[in-house]
């Protein structure tokens, strides 16, 4: 009655303990399969206790590994969602927040030159080739200034068909050559292999 009754809801151990009193109690009383079946009984209630230890522990190893999986993933996530929010969805380029927080993680003495470019009469680009011919010339226009700039250097797209370019430790005089240099790229750049007659200049001011 007592091992029935702790088979319910009792304390385990004191079960355990019932059994083996109960398999030694039929040994002595010669019935020996009966205190056989209490013995394994025993062994079978030890391994399932054990193996519930072993899973409780894995499911708190597995809790654990999903929250630092959950961290690292939202790490991540939040790593491209501000990786998205600065970029220019059109030419892959800083848009004008990222550029922005480029700015301002400049100390505050470090000298900078900032080049700004507009394309010379993009609308008639658009309304003679049209609008995705205009986007191909802008897509090929962020990769020719990315191409023609330090690794140091940051390009950004500031808008329509104005590209901002941030140049760390330049003066004035370096800026001026780094923008006329690159007024010379663009307009050498053999535009009209994107569509026969089509042809690019940019107006380039420089503020350091």
């Amino acid at each position: 009655a007592a091992i029935a009754l702790l088979a319910d809801d009792g304390d385990f151990a004191e079960h355990v303990d019932a059994l083996r009193l109960r398999s030694a109690v039929r040994e002595s009383l010669g019935d020996l399969s009966g205190a056989l079946a209490d013995s394994q009984l025993v062994i079978s209630r030890l391994r399932l206790r054990q193996a519930g230890q072993e899973n409780a522990f894995m499911d708190q190893v597995f809790s654990r590994a999903g929250m630092e999986g959950e961290r690292r993933f939202l790490l991540a996530r939040t790593e491209i969602l501000t990786r998205t929010a600065e970029q220019d969805p059109l030419t892959g380029l800083a848009n004008r927040r990222g550029v922005e927080r480029v700015l301002g993680s400049l100390g505050p003495g470090e000298r900078t030159c900032l080049v700004l470019l507009d394309v010379d009469h993009f609308k008639s680009v658009n309304d003679r080739f049209g609008h995705p011919v205009g986007d191909e010339v802008l897509q090929r226009l962020g990769r020719l200034l990315v191409s023609a700039v330090r690794g140091v250097d940051r390009v950004a797209r500031w808008g329509g068909e104005e590209f901002l370019l941030v140049l760390p430790g330049q003066t004035a005089h370096l800026g001026r050559e780094a923008a006329e240099r690159i007024r010379r790229v663009v307009a050498a750049y053999p535009w009209d292999m994107v569509r026969p007659g089509l042809g690019l200049t940019v107006s380039i001011g420089v503020a350091c």
